[in-house]
């Protein structure tokens, strides 16, 4: 499932809050921020500042 995620994740054009994400996947907050710290470690996405967005 995170190979779908991934793909996915990096089609989006504007900037999402990890809870909006969330949503969007149909998955808890902490699977989230789970697959966005491991995106962020592979270079995939950044992490923008206040708001946090990715």
């Amino acid at each position: 499932m995170f190979a779908t995620v991934r793909t996915l994740i990096t089609r989006l054009t504007t900037p999402h809050t990890e809870s909006e994400l969330a949503a969007v996947f149909g998955v808890s907050k902490a699977q989230m921020k789970l697959w966005l710290a491991r995106l962020i470690a592979e270079g995939v996405i950044q992490k923008s500042g206040r708001p946090v967005r990715y």
